[in-house]
């Protein structure tokens, strides 16, 4: 077989095992389990984790404390190398699990108790990814709403902007009508001016005569 062979073969025997332990079939569900650990160097880290924590929790059920032991202690190993702390909780509770079908309560108390600090540190690394998902999204929804302001206020100034050019453009406009006319009345006054002092010069001359 080749390498991805044979990891997908792994992978099927630990569902096979999954579907057996569903249907109670015990020995069947753990010779699957069984195959597949055959291939655990070739398994992701996740997978090679569960499969041995479903072999073990057959082991105990079966009694077969010593093996499932050994099978849980590796998951242990696995689950705490890469960082996996749900799995480590879930391995840990099983240990208490085993321990206390074995009649071992001191062991039994202690795992379960490890198992329960993991779930609370669990948990409030969910809270806290909770609340920072909760604050990015607020912080999202608040830039969103400063930038649809912003945008409002640039359409604003836009029409503030327009409505200058407009208001110039009529005031220059103005302007000029208004020279315009008081060109022309100053032109009709001047003129208007000459003609009266060329009538009062003609009644002058006409005076003397």
């Amino acid at each position: 077989h080749e390498a991805g062979d044979t990891a997908f073969e792994a992978e099927m025997y630990n569902n096979l095992g999954n579907d057996y332990r569903l249907k109670w079939d015990l020995i069947k569900s753990l010779q699957c389990y069984n195959e597949s650990l055959k291939y655990k160097n070739l398994m992701v880290v996740g997978t090679k984790i569960d499969v041995l924590l479903n072999a073990a929790i057959l082991l105990t059920q079966s009694n077969r404390f010593k093996e499932a032991e050994e099978y849980l202690f590796e998951a242990v190993f696995l689950a705490d190398q890469n960082q996996s702390y749900a799995d480590l909780r879930d391995i840990k509770k099983e240990l208490g699990r085993m321990y206390k079908r074995k009649g071992d309560d001191e062991k039994s108390e202690y795992y379960y108790l490890q198992s329960d600090e993991l779930d609370d540190q669990i948990k409030a690394e969910i809270k806290k990814v909770s609340d920072f998902l909760t604050n990015s999204k607020m912080e999202i929804l608040r830039y969103n709403q400063h930038l649809l302001e912003k945008g409002r206020v640039e359409v604003e100034e836009r029409k503030l902007k327009r409505w200058l050019v407009t208001a110039s453009l009529l005031s220059m406009a103005l302007g000029m009508f208004i020279y315009k006319v008081g060109s022309k009345i100053r032109k009709s006054y001047k003129q208007h001016k000459q003609e009266e002092r060329l009538k009062n010069k003609v009644i002058s001359e006409v005076s003397r005569l």
